[in-house]
């Protein structure tokens, strides 16, 4: 028997792609710094299928938390996204909109929106004048 040729490409798996919740652990990293462990971060993931369809997709909830506060928390945002990573769809928890990026770089930009937002601004302040 004839042995039948490789089809598979030869970068498979080599492609680099920050996931969406690294990137998010990153940021949380960053925010703790910034405040001196007064804001701590927390990514949960957890699997879901979307309303209506058999489809399932991964659901990555950032969450904010005043340890000094009795672990006073507030959500941010969330990113949703299927197997395929991008598209992602950004929830904005504060302003409950959400928002489609189709890439690493769009999805960036958008977070980095949430964040500078007067909303979160405003929240984390608050988060931290009562945590000293």
């Amino acid at each position: 028997m004839e042995k039948i040729k490789n089809l598979w490409p030869d970068d498979l798996g080599n492609i680099k792609i920050t996931m969406p919740k690294e990137i998010l652990i990153q940021q949380g990293n960053y925010i703790s710094e910034m405040t001196k462990n007064l804001i701590l971060a927390e990514v949960k993931t957890d699997q879901s299928v979307l309303q209506g369809t058999d489809e399932k997709v991964m659901v990555h909830r950032f969450t904010l938390k005043a340890p000094t506060m009795g672990n006073y928390s507030f959500n941010p945002l969330r990113v949703m996204h299927n197997f395929s990573i991008y598209p992602v769809t950004v929830w904005n928890g504060l302003t409950e909109v959400k928002t489609i990026a189709n890439n690493e770089e769009e999805f960036m930009a958008v977070i980095a929106s949430i964040f500078s937002s007067n909303e979160t601004r405003n929240a984390i302040s608050s988060m931290i004048a009562q945590s000293i």
